[in-house]
């Protein structure tokens, strides 16, 4: 687009296709022409520019294929066996790394790592020692090199939960935040887990980033509605706890008024049977005053009784009664 804007630009300053053809003293022209060169010439910097960037992409490709030799990335690539290639932004610089496990583990990490690590990462990231490939018998296994690395190492999207993951044929590997690989497994494409929706060939850098994004984004719906549950649930207990304690306090207020109404009830009874007493005492004086009463007027009667029965005997014997003759001294 850029040759396009600039051969355009050109034929104007010419005057043979544009609709300048000269200046003829018209500074409106002149300074149109002027515009127009600054113009051609910032598109030809630009151009330059992005020469000398995809040449030094090609430059650092070439360096990491001869700096890494030792696993026969370069003229050696033996697709036959289990292996990781690089996912690049730019497509074309895709597929440039290669290791298999024939000989041994892979260790991927830092230049400053020790071991020295065969697969050499500049995300910031990365640790020093970061991870370990290695061929187990017929597994592939992806070893995070400690706690730190296991949360910045990302197998289909999602974090490493355990320190190690078997890989599967087609697994995306993302090391920190960009350097992304893909794992081949010749002879095991039945367990290929591809993204939904997509193909083999369709596994670039953008499908990788946009799978982790989206593993994030369920991780964290996933986050939300436990901490939601949790939330509903902390509620719900303290909402039973609040219960539990009102009805206690309300057990121990029945509890309370219980006894009051005991003691009141045994109160009102020692009333009642005192007051019982006091009667009963005030029915026995009573009774008793009656009987001697009675007693008296009895004794009186019989007194009486006597007395006449005194009389009677002394007339019969001439002498005058007795009462009358104390009534006459």
């Amino acid at each position: 687009e850029l040759k396009e804007e600039n051969e355009r630009l050109k034929k104007m300053l010419e005057g043979k296709g544009g609709s300048v053809g000269g200046s003829g003293g018209d500074p409106e022209a002149e300074d149109k022409l002027k515009q127009m060169k600054e113009e051609m010439e910032a598109n030809q910097k630009a151009m330059l520019d992005m020469e000398k960037s995809w040449q030094k992409k090609l430059e650092e490709a070439k360096k990491i294929e001869k700096d890494d030799a030792k696993f026969g990335k370069q003229a050696e690539v033996d697709k036959t066996v289990p292996h990781i290639t690089n996912i690049n932004a730019d497509p074309q610089l895709s597929g440039k790394i290669y290791y298999n496990f024939k000989d041994g583990s892979v260790l991927i990490g830092k230049r400053n790592g020790s071991p020295k690590p065969h697969l050499i990462l500049g995300d910031v990231a990365i640790q020093p020692n970061h991870a370990e490939i290695k061929q187990a018998g017929a597994k592939v296994i992806l070893k995070a090199a400690t706690d730190g690395a296991k949360e910045n190492i990302f197998v289909n999207g999602a974090a490493l939960e355990q320190n190690e993951v078997e890989l599967h044929h087609n697994d995306r590997i993302i090391f920190g935040t960009q350097s992304a690989f893909i794992f081949k497994d010749p002879g095991k494409e039945a367990e290929s887990r591809l993204p939904e929706g997509l193909s083999e060939e369709e596994l670039d850098m953008e499908a990788c980033l946009l799978e982790k994004m989206k593993v994030a984004e369920k991780a964290n719906d996933v986050a939300e509605a436990q901490a939601k549950k949790a939330k509903e649930e902390e509620v719900q207990a303290e909402i039973e706890r609040m219960k539990e304690e009102a009805l206690a306090e309300m057990k121990r207020k029945e509890a309370e008024y219980e006894e009051k109404i005991k003691k009141l009830e045994e109160k009102a009874s020692k009333e009642e049977e005192k007051e019982r007493m006091e009667q009963e005492k005030k029915d026995a004086e009573a009774a008793l005053q009656l009987k001697i009463k009675n007693m008296e007027l009895e004794k009186q009667k019989e007194l009486g009784r006597e007395r006449k029965d005194g009389t009677r005997k002394e007339g019969r014997r001439g002498c005058p009664p007795v009462e009358d003759q104390e009534y006459g001294a």
